[in-house]
């Protein structure tokens, strides 16, 4: 059915994913060409990124041009917006990844979806507790000096009512759809 119309991204998305776990190269090639055939669907752009963004090495500018073209402020795709918003977070495009997360922060969703943390970063980041609240706060990240949101969950070995203004912690982020988000975040 590929053969005969590799325009078509239900067949082009499902036949990859076929592939996916035994030859993650032929998934690739399914992809590519259905791209060749039909380089505006949304669909085969955002099966690419992801089949590139989980390989062993991905090409971070591969997973970026295909999640910009996964999506459409206005669809309903929020993990391509979700995962684009990441990308340009891990580029440290500030200005990009913040008018994502704002668009999808006024997003028709479910409170449950909207607050799940999904694809946490592999490295741990340190910084200070910036801001201080009942139930959260913001901590400055070291180096870019990002405002990364931490809910009093994500403290683990800590208590969140011991914490004060200026303390440096560790932790690691993962996103929601209000944007990045700290977890397991410990004293340093």
């Amino acid at each position: 059915a590929f053969a005969a119309n590799p325009r078509n991204s239900f067949i082009a998305t499902r036949l990859a994913k076929v592939y996916s776990n035994r030859d993650p190269k032929e998934a690739a090639r399914i992809l590519k060409e259905a791209l060749d055939a039909n380089d505006r669907d949304q669909r085969l752009h955002y099966a690419y990124a992801k089949l590139v963004m989980n390989s062993g090495d991905p090409d971070l500018q591969v997973v970026l041009h295909h999640l910009q073209r996964a999506f459409t402020f206005g669809d309903s795709n929020y993990d391509a917006h979700l995962l684009y918003g990441r990308q340009l977070f891990i580029d440290g495009n500030r200005d990009g990844w913040w008018k994502v997360f704002e668009h999808l922060r006024n997003a028709k969703i479910h409170a449950e979806s909207r607050h799940k943390l999904l694809y946490p970063l592999a490295q741990e980041s340190s910084g200070v507790i910036a801001q201080l609240e009942v139930a959260y706060c913001w901590l400055v990240r070291d180096g870019p000096g990002d405002r990364i949101y931490a809910h009093k969950n994500a403290f683990h070995e800590t208590h969140f009512a011991d914490l004060r203004k200026g303390a440096r912690v560790r932790f690691k982020i993962a996103f929601n759809m209000k944007g990045p988000s700290a977890l397991y975040v410990v004293d340093e």
